[in-house]
């Protein structure tokens, strides 16, 4: 044979239609032709939709640096790697052989070739050093490899979900033959190049900085799984890693925007169905939308680039050691609550597990026979050298963000003892007790690959990020915390395959701490000077939905957040910024920061739509409360002071506290001199005649409402609201989403409160002589108290009357009275 001195594949593409592709709808492609195979052509025989010009969501011909491989079939596979490529130009294509072959060993007629085309460039993805693909021996098969300078090793990407060989052209086993002149050798052949059936591409355009590097995002879809191959035996046949519908499909960046490429489940094809999206987001949480898509073969889809949301809700942090080294997670990743389950996840993976087959990864024997830590602890795979979770592919990390990781080991803490329920009707948890904080770890049972189980008890924690040397080879094993049914925790190990929950921790401090961190209420108790969130999107604690009202607030129809008032309890009113400043909304939270001086006294905040209607309101109680109690009936734990009190001092003002109409949430600020009403910041309180509903009434925070404008209305049931539920907003059976007292504690029932004005004058019960409003709203204040009860008398309700007879009396939801909560 002689010498090869031109290779001559020519290749060329078929026009193909263009058509924009909605936002929010897939374009189906057209009916696709038979593919041309005209000798001396590459065919590209793909037919999709584009975008438009600038935007392509799928290729539709060649483009300049697009690289075919071509591998022949009859050419012994061996360490050296024997392949052409073929470069795309502007004026044709480059052909070359691999570095240190020349041709040897083709054949002249008889002999197949197989080819694939990656869309992108190899190796790219962060902490990577992108380089063009590599090709080793596997047996009788090329394995396609890229080779990284991460610890200066070599990466195998056909072990592992990091499978970045994104392809969806390929010819497998076509001919070729060599035609000989006396000085040249051309190699003819045809090459079909093909997509397989069940191809998708999705495509996001950039906004700004984001969707514009492909190093950056994966993208999961449900009965989706990546279109990847890895490996190409000498029979010209190419084989890929069984990949799982829902695992993601690696970014390719394509235009200004990402392209993802993937096959959809068969059984999808051309249906229209509810799917979510999940955004894999390498410099930020993992996010997700839902949309209603056809999916069809051969098909492309153009997702919007704005409207993404976090697929989990941002924890808060709990110096659980208290010294600042390591904040944990208050509740599992993908919890929306400290004793919520959240997601579960086998180790190292970042899809959780789901009810739906096509959502999850399969069982596969192999992920937990894998070696994925050599005996020396050496890099291999998709961890590092100390066996320990990459940031890449840690589930904390990537649906939590950067500043996240998974961590096991809970180092100078207390166990509980027994079971604890941190919310009302939750689930049972254990408690970790540190130095600085609390946390709660759900019994949450555990999955096994093949079936769920709830045992409570068992597999409660999380991972350990560091492996188990249980059996000594690092082979399948790994650590995560167990708790038995009573005594304390210990650390158990399984193989990676188990799907169990997963607490995350971080180095950095929390910029804002969170009020509502452990239960959601009307009022929160600051007591130092920082910067503080609440949660925006749920009512009171939460509880139920009452009265006409939903427990839950949409987030679509908050659009900012403001201060009411602010009051020192006093004559003079707080300064613009003194007591409450920089307020605003974001994410599902109210976000605020204390006076840069901190100061005693109470506010008001509230969520607004876009027309300025108040959605919802707390109370923000600026207090160094120390949670002292008195004891009272039946054993009942009560506040030493009343809600909103700044001193225990009884002759003060500054111990008379806030006042309320019986059920309702929001606060009346009381006098801060003599019977003249303390000064505020902001709105003040008006009396308004006339019956209002209770949708009104939490618009409108600062009207107190009246029936009738007479004092001598006190006990004949005058009522605020005009609603037939409205002796329900309180309840002396249990706390409501109008209860006004902070997490922790509610409002106390007649019984509770019987007796407890004792020496209501001293400082041994803390009761002042604080008088009321009464039903015209004017304030009196006749020397004594009253607290108001949760209980109702017909018509009225329950108070105790703090005067030497102790007396319970029943008076008009209409009047204004103290609170004293006591003790959930």
């Amino acid at each position: 044979m002689k010498k090869i001195w031109i290779i001559t594949l020519l290749a060329v593409a078929t026009a193909l239609s263009c058509a924009k592709i909605n936002e929010q709808e897939t374009v189906e492609p057209e009916e696709k032709p038979a593919a041309e195979k005209t000798e001396g052509r590459i065919v590209f025989n793909i037919q999709v939709n584009q975008a438009d010009v600038q935007t392509k969501a799928v290729k539709t011909g060649w483009e300049t640096g697009d690289v075919v491989y071509v591998f022949f079939n009859n050419v012994t596979i061996s360490d050296t790697p024997k392949y052409a490529t073929l470069t795309r130009t502007a004026s044709g294509w480059d052909a070359a052989f691999s570095d240190g072959w020349d041709g040897t060993g083709l054949e002249e007629s008889g002999a197949t070739m197989s080819a694939v085309y990656f869309p992108f460039r190899l190796g790219a993805y962060s902490g990577y050093t992108p380089v063009p693909l590599l090709v080793s021996k596997d047996g009788s098969s090329y394995t396609f490899k890229a080779f990284d300078v991460f610890q200066g090793s070599d990466r195998n990407y056909g072990y592992t979900t990091r499978n970045i060989f994104t392809y969806y052209l390929k010819a497998e086993q076509s001919a070729y033959t060599l035609t000989s002149t006396s000085d040249v050798t051309t190699l003819s052949g045809t090459l079909d190049m093909t997509i397989p059936d069940g191809f998708v591409q999705f495509y996001i355009a950039a906004d700004g900085d984001r969707y514009n590097e492909n190093d950056r995002y994966r993208l999961a879809v449900q009965k989706v799984k990546p279109a990847s191959c890895y490996t190409l035996g000498q029979d010209g046949v190419f084989f890929q890693k069984e990949r799982a519908y829902g695992e993601p499909m690696a970014g390719c960046k394509y235009g200004e925007g990402i392209l993802f490429s993937g096959i959809i489940d068969e059984s999808a094809w051309s249906s229209a169905e509810e799917r979510r999206f999940l955004l894999f987001d390498t410099q930020g949480p993992a996010l997700t939308r839902t949309f209603t898509k056809s999916l069809s073969s051969h098909s492309a889809v153009k997702l919007p680039n704005t409207g993404w949301v976090r697929a989990a809700s941002e924890p808060d942090k709990v110096d659980l050691y208290g010294d600042g080294s390591l904040y944990f997670a208050d509740r599992n990743v993908g919890a929306d609550d400290v004793d919520d389950f959240g997601l579960y996840f086998q180790y190292g993976e970042i899809i959780p597990w789901s009810q739906d087959p096509l959502w999850c990864f399969k069982e596969d024997p192999n992920i937990s026979g894998n070696f994925w830590c050599t005996d020396d602890g050496s890099h291999l795979f998709k961890y590092n050298a100390n066996c320990t979770l990459d940031a890449y592919d840690d589930p904390a990390t990537v649906w939590l963000g950067p500043g996240w990781k998974t961590k096991g080991d809970y180092n100078s803490n207390t166990w509980s003892a027994g079971w604890v329920y941190p919310v009302d009707g939750g689930n049972k948890t254990r408690s970790i007790t540190g130095a600085g904080g609390v946390i709660y770890l759900p019994a949450a049972g555990y999955w096994d690959g093949t079936a769920f189980h709830s045992d409570e008890g068992r597999y409660m924690g999380d991972w350990d990020a560091t492996a188990s040397n249980r059996w000594g080879d690092h082979s399948w094993v790994c650590r995560q915390l167990h708790f038995a049914e009573t005594g304390d925790a210990d650390y158990s190990s399984d193989g990676r395959y188990i799907f169990i929950p997963v607490r995350a921790v971080s180095t950095v401090a929390p910029e804002y701490k969170n009020l509502s961190a452990l239960a959601t209420a009307n009022c929160y108790i600051v007591s130092a000077a920082g910067k503080y969130k609440l949660k925006a999107t749920v009512k009171g604690n939460g509880y139920a939905d009452l009265a006409g009202i939903s427990k839950d607030t949409d987030p679509a129809t908050i659009a900012s957040a403001e201060l009411v008032w602010a009051t020192f309890n006093t004559t003079v009113a707080p300064a613009a910024g003194e007591l409450i400043k920089d307020i605003s909304y974001a994410d599902g939270y109210v976000y605020f920061s204390t006076g840069d001086t901190y100061k005693e006294g109470n506010a008001l905040v509230a969520i607004k739509d876009g027309s300025g209607n108040i959605l919802w309101s707390w109370h923000i109680w600026f207090h160094n409360y120390d949670e002292s109690y008195l004891t009272g009936a039946n054993s009942v734990q009560m506040m030493n002071r009343n809600l909103g009190a700044l001193s225990t001092s009884v002759g003060s003002p500054l111990s008379y506290g806030m006042y309320y109409q019986w059920g309702r949430k929001d606060p009346f600020v009381g006098p801060g001199s003599g019977t003249t009403l303390a000064a505020v910041q902001g709105t003040e309180k008006s009396v308004q005649v006339g019956k209002v509903n209770v949708a009104t009434s939490i618009q409108r925070p600062v009207s107190y409402y009246v029936e009738v404008n007479g004092s001598s209305r006190w006990t004949n049931g005058d009522h605020w609201c005009s609603d037939d539920s409205k002796m329900t907003f309180w309840s002396s059976s249990g706390k409501t989403i109008f209860d006004p007292c902070p997490p922790g504690w509610r409002m106390p029932s007649s019984s509770e409160i019987t007796g407890m004005g004792e020496q209501y004058f001293t400082s041994s019960r803390g009761f002042p002589a604080s008088g009321y409003f009464g039903t015209e709203g004017a304030y009196y204040n006749p020397g004594n108290g009253t607290i108001w009860a949760a209980t109702v008398d017909g018509a009225c309700a329950k108070i105790q009357v703090l005067q030497d007879d102790q007396t319970i009396w029943s008076r008009s939801p209409d009047m204004g009275f103290n609170v004293r909560c006591v003790r959930e």
